[in-house]
């Protein structure tokens, strides 16, 4: 049996919305995550964003799995679908850099102290702003440590070898003592 058996998902969903002017944001009133996100219970206990609730019933389902809704108004509690639109996370965070709203937008050089600008800045899948030089001494440090792995894994196999051969013997001679004293 349904918690609200006479009103439909919409009926609920735009209950919980202040809905303004067409341009305006429409924030929502219901539950919110921690960073502002609204939250609908669809059935039972299944929930889902307001923001993909607000494209689906506005006439613009979900195109895959891996897009999001994501906010040209950059208000996380707006669910005017005039204000949303499907995108990846890799889209939403490229949008998120331009604007000037990431986290990183504001860095200037890396942990090494390298300048990130022009040609020394490159995105990750997604979004983030890596500095390439960083990435080439990363890459050369690799391919050593991957040069290296076989001759670790033969001193490491040796070793172990040595130790079961020692750990056989010290068997052996218990065995051959406890033979002798019977």
């Amino acid at each position: 049996m349904s918690r609200w058996p006479d009103r439909t998902v919409a009926d609920r969903f735009w209950a919980k919305v202040d809905c303004r002017g067409q341009d305006e944001c429409w924030p929502w009133l219901g539950y919110r995550l921690p960073k502002g996100y609204g939250i609908l219970r669809i059935v039972g206990n299944k929930r889902m964003v307001a923001t993909r609730v607000s494209l689906a019933l506005a006439g613009r389902p979900r195109p895959s799995d891996q897009h999001e809704a994501c906010h040209s108004c950059d208000n996380p509690p707006c669910v005017n679908p005039a204000h949303l639109w499907w995108g990846t996370r890799h889209d939403n965070m490229r949008d998120s850099v331009k604007k000037g709203h990431h986290a990183q937008a504001s860095r200037t050089h890396c942990f090494r102290g390298h300048a990130l600008t022009g040609d020394n800045i490159m995105l990750n899948n997604l979004g983030r702003r890596l500095c390439r030089q960083c990435n080439r001494i990363r890459g050369r440090w690799q391919r050593e440590r991957r040069r290296q792995l076989p001759e670790d894994a033969a001193r490491v196999n040796d070793a172990a070898a040595a130790k079961g051969k020692a750990i056989q013997e010290t068997l052996a001679d218990a065995r051959a003592r406890e033979a002798s004293n019977a």
